[in-house]
């Protein structure tokens, strides 16, 4: 149905004149189904048009598609539009994924009659029971006669994946839910304030003893964001390593547009802006996974489990610097910047009434928590052997090697260790680089750190990238004897010897389940999907 109202529509225009309609499709989301080659049909009054196909559930198109049409202003936004995503690879019987239906009004009343970076929710009118099958994000621009199109407005993630920037089709409700994020404690958070301020703030006594250490020199709290609603944690003044002890309930609409859960460190300032610290963006692809099949499915879930931050450079400094942003998490960290324990678990319906937003966690259950996460000592030897092409012509160089912050020699946080080399100058290569001159005698450093022992997660990473480097250097062989001309009958040998030595070696692999006294939820998902696909691909192999 129409935007427009009738006294509005009084006002428009009965000439007829040349409009450019443009779409630009950005992205979508979450789309049900085995998607193969999904696309966006767009179906303006008479003409129609399409993207290029692309890969995947969440795929990317960025592509613009631009109509013309001659109209009066009247006709024109009552125009319908029919957006429609596809799966190319499946027949026209088969490969509607989902579609939404509007008219040009929604583009129409907005400002300068641009409608932009707006979700749509999609459904599929021959399966109504299923709800929402996904989500596309589009922007509309009507362009007048005479008239440049705008500019689209450079908008981050968070900006748009809010439940409110989301086109909903009449009579579909989405299904309450919440996020329980539990946040227990802190660690190895990075300076941000002055030695000066950490005074100021002892002489007034904001939030420290006289017991507690002024060199501390941060007020960390955590925020948690998701589709353009958060919570922030309590505050824990002049500590490095903050305990938080929190639980906090995130409400939300399933399936949502919004693809991650967000989890920012700030360093309160009562007389500034609060500093950020670093950003962490949980994906829903790596906690979650959608399936028909109830067994292999599961919602969002993650931890206890310590989540690492990165970001700048540790080392305090009160003027910006270029590395900043990378504490946005936008781009990927180049510095440890401590880490978080928490829990993530999905709760589908509506909350209890008498739910607070933000709790305590008892102290028996931190407590069950933190015994299941006991820590080891580890030792790492690094040798040297070459350094070339150093840019440093002047002062010595000297190379660190560290773990968190462990090995860290400027953190004030842990203890001296061996962990970089001795500091030399470079010596000119006689073209345009330097060297080091190390020689025979190559530099050593030892690093001692404690974590928890999660042997069972690296050893299931390392499986997989086994069997897939095993698979690649075998299918190598076998092109090699392609390339060769080699007859078919020994292809067809080498291929079936192939086959049996890999599947000889899956059988051979330790594939034991996880420790049921340390693994989350998460690691028993995983486990039970790798599992399938391992045993899918074998019987496929077959």
């Amino acid at each position: 149905s129409s935007g427009i109202n009738a006294e509005y529509g009084e006002q428009l225009s009965r000439k007829e004149e040349l409009f450019q309609i443009r779409f630009i499709v950005h992205k979508a989301r979450k789309l049900a189904g085995a998607i193969q080659a999904p696309l966006v049909r767009i179906h303006l009054d008479t003409k129609v048009l399409r993207t290029k196909s692309k890969k995947g559930k969440n795929p990317k198109w960025n592509e613009t598609l631009l109509f013309s049409i001659t109209k009066t202003e009247f006709e024109l936004v009552t125009t319908p539009i029919e957006i429609r995503v596809i799966d190319s690879a499946k027949s026209a019987q088969f490969g509607l994924i989902g579609l939404y239906k509007c008219d040009l009004s929604v583009a129409w009343v907005m400002k300068g009659k641009n409608l932009f970076l707006k979700w749509f929710a999609l459904t599929n009118p021959d399966e109504p029971q299923d709800g929402v099958t996904g989500y596309v994000n589009i922007s509309i621009q009507i362009i007048p006669p005479g008239e440049a199109a705008a500019d689209l407005p450079k908008r981050r993630d968070e900006e748009i994946d809010v439940s409110d920037n989301v086109f909903l089709p009449p009579g579909i409700n989405l299904q309450p839910g919440s996020y329980i994020v539990k946040l227990l404690n802190g660690e190895d958070m990075p300076q941000m304030d002055t030695n000066v301020l950490a005074g100021v703030k002892k002489l007034l006594h904001v939030g420290q003893d006289e017991e507690e250490k002024p060199e501390e020199l941060v007020d960390p709290y955590a925020k948690i964001e998701f589709a353009g609603k958060s919570l922030e944690s309590s505050v824990q003044y002049c500590t490095f390593d903050p305990i938080w002890n929190q639980q906090l309930v995130i409400p939300g609409e399933f399936p949502s547009m919004a693809e991650q859960i967000v989890v920012k460190i700030y360093d309160n300032d009562d007389y500034a802006i609060d500093d950020l610290i670093a950003t962490k963006l949980i994906d829903f692809n790596q906690i979650s996974y959608s399936s028909t099949d109830a067994l292999l499915g599961f919602s969002a879930t993650f931890g206890p489990a310590y989540l690492p931050f990165y970001g700048s450079p540790r080392e305090f400094n009160e003027i910006y610097n270029q590395y900043d942003d990378l504490n946005y998490g936008v781009e990927e960290g180049i510095a440890y910047r401590g880490r978080v324990l928490l829990e993530i678990n999905t709760r589908m319906g509506s909350p209890p009434d008498q739910e607070l937003p933000i709790s305590e966690i008892p102290q028996a259950e931190t407590e069950n928590i933190m015994a299941g996460l006991r820590r080891y000592k580890y030792h790492l030897f690094a040798s040297f052997y070459q350094g070339n092409m150093i840019c440093e012509k002047e002062n010595q160089v000297e190379f660190e090697v560290s773990i968190g912050d462990y090995g860290n020699k400027f953190s004030p946080q842990v203890n001296p260790a061996p962990s970089t080399t001795q500091p030399c100058n470079a010596v000119y290569d006689g073209s345009e680089h330097h060297f080091m001159p190390w020689g025979r005698t190559k530099p050593t450093v030892i690093l001692h750190s404690q974590w928890e022992d999660l042997e069972y997660r690296v050893q299931a990473l390392n499986t997989l990238i086994w069997m897939r480097d095993y698979m690649a250097e075998k299918m190598e062989e076998y092109e090699v004897l392609e390339r060769a001309f080699a007859h078919e009958y020994e292809l067809d040998v080498k291929f079936e010897n192939n086959l049996q030595d890999l599947l000889k070696a899956i059988e051979a692999l330790p594939l034991e389940g996880p420790d049921e006294d340390n693994c989350t939820a998460l690691d028993k998902h995983l486990y039970k999907l790798r599992m399938f696909h391992i045993v899918s691909s074998c019987y496929q192999l077959l």
